[in-house]
């Protein structure tokens, strides 16, 4: 059933990489998206803007180092670790602005 959708000059295998790899990337976005609604609904767009920066840059970097190892077809697993990254520094942001609401604190912003 693969041919009805691919080429049969796809080999299988790396139909099933490429999608078991964007099955991943969209899992993590998924994942960070209350805590990036979160940061948007309090104004913190400096938080999900350097969030966004270091992400990127740990992609290219990994995206680079893929191209120059393996098949192209891994930079999409390896994208994952960029979302990662990103997933991880927006929940951590939103953690604090949680704390700041929580205490009151965040009039004195």
């Amino acid at each position: 059933m693969p041919s009805f959708v691919f080429s049969q000059d796809y080999d299988l295998t790396v139909i099933e990489i490429a999608t078991f790899s964007w099955v991943l990337v969209t899992l993590l976005i998924l994942l960070q998206m209350p805590a990036n609604v979160m940061l948007q609904a309090t104004g913190d767009f400096e938080r999900l803007a350097r969030a966004t920066i270091w992400s990127s840059l740990v992609n290219v970097i990994a995206v680079v180092v893929v191209l120059l190892l393996f098949e192209p077809v891994w930079t999409i697993a390896v994208m994952a670790v960029g979302w990662l990254v990103d997933l991880l520094l927006v929940r951590r942001a939103a953690a604090h602005r949680w704390r700041l609401l929580d205490t009151g604190a965040a009039s004195r912003l």
